[in-house]
């Protein structure tokens, strides 16, 4: 009995050495594109101390935009990145993409382009100031996105389920205040305005709220511009939510604007707005002027409302976007 149990113990320990003799057996080793057409194309520019830029491309025959971006997004979905608004057309197609990094830095933004004239498709990834990558990770962690699209029927229907998820060519209806409140909030959240940025470029809403006009006797306010020489006029919405605890206290601005900027062929129809006016406006995002959310700053109080912290103003600013009447 005790021969059999030492053959055991023995054969036990044998086995246990023959696994540490096997470093990392399993855990894949991730895949290497070195040798693809991805990883050939695969470039590294700049100096890291002030964010370096990376980049590739693959050339696709019968390059579809609709479909190249749409899987492009998919493939981001999948692996955990924040996919932003996009733009596409026939011709030309873009979408950002936000990279969370392991290292536990700055995410860090992508931003995949296809051209149908050139057949192209391209990741760009822009690092932030001093976050050092190894550019081999990079080249197979951006290859392992693009070098994955196909030019066939599954590919476009993954790209059509992909695109129908994220509202691609939706136009969301929203209140103004509702809309700056959610700015705000991410602003809040990300504590980066470039974030902020890369979500909502693109995106196109039906916005209705309250439009702010001077009066007679303020003909110098400042959030009011006309232009009558390039037939252009800008407008805010007033997105005004009660300060104070509980939010019971006066109403004051949200800390996010938005600003309506019209073309010349609506210079018209927003010059007859008055102040108060409502006003329902297709408008397509195009920008971000503000500031994110100081790191300093960890917690609100509980017990305040998000109508109570506009006093802080350390964050916040304006939405500017492209608008239009529907009809």
């Amino acid at each position: 009995m005790k021969i059999k149990l030492l053959w055991i113990a023995s054969l036990a320990l044998s086995l246990l050495s023959a696994c540490a003799d096997m470093p990392n057996a399993s855990i894949p080793a991730p895949p290497s594109y070195a040798s693809t057409e991805c990883g050939r194309n695969f470039t590294s520019s700049g100096d890291p101390r002030n964010g370096a830029t990376l980049a590739t491309f693959v050339k696709l025959q019968d390059l579809d935009v609709h479909s190249a971006i749409g899987q492009v997004e998919k493939i981001a979905m999948d692996q955990g990145m924040q996919v932003g608004a996009d733009q596409v057309d026939n011709t030309f197609g873009k979408v950002t993409i936000i990279v969370k990094d392991p290292a536990g830095g700055h995410d860090y933004p992508m931003i995949a382009g296809a051209q149908k004239s050139s057949g192209r498709l391209t990741l760009i990834a822009q690092l932030t100031r001093d976050q050092i990558v190894d550019p081999n990770v990079m080249r197979d962690r951006m290859c392992n996105v693009i070098a994955n699209v196909k030019m066939d029927a599954a590919g476009a229907s993954v790209a059509a389920a992909a695109q129908s998820k994220l509202g691609t060519g939706q136009i969301i209806d929203i209140k103004a205040v509702d809309l700056a409140n959610e700015v705000a909030e991410a602003l809040r959240q990300k504590q980066d305005s470039t974030d902020v940025t890369m979500k909502y470029a693109g995106k196109v809403y039906r916005i209705d709220g309250r439009v702010m006009r001077p009066t007679s006797g303020m003909a110098l306010y400042g959030d009011v511009q006309m232009a009558s020489a390039t037939r252009s006029f800008s407008i805010p919405y007033i997105t005004e939510v009660h300060a104070g605890l509980l939010g019971i206290g006066p109403m004051v601005q949200t800390r996010v604007q938005i600003m309506c900027h019209s073309a010349p062929d609506q210079y018209s129809r927003f010059l007859a707005l008055r102040n108060g006016d409502y006003a329902t406006l297709i408008a397509k995002v195009t920008n971000f002027n503000g500031k994110g959310r100081p790191k300093s700053m960890i917690v609100d109080n509980p017990l305040t409302t998000t109508g109570s912290i506009l006093t802080d103003q350390s964050y916040g600013g304006i939405l500017n976007v492209d608008c239009s009447f529907e009809k």
